[in-house]
């Protein structure tokens, strides 16, 4: 693997660990506002 091949894969995961912890976040988020919204609850249903 090149170096320029070595950079690249620890660019793209960088990115995916980010993306992973945005995905976590995001997950958490919306699980907050349904067990907080009775209207929520109802359409998860």
């Amino acid at each position: 693997m090149s170096a320029d091949e070595r950079a690249r894969l620890k660019e793209l995961e960088a990115e995916n660990a980010k993306l992973c912890m945005e995905r976590d976040l995001l997950k958490r988020t919306v699980a907050f506002w349904v067990k907080e919204s009775p209207q929520l609850r109802a359409i998860a249903a």
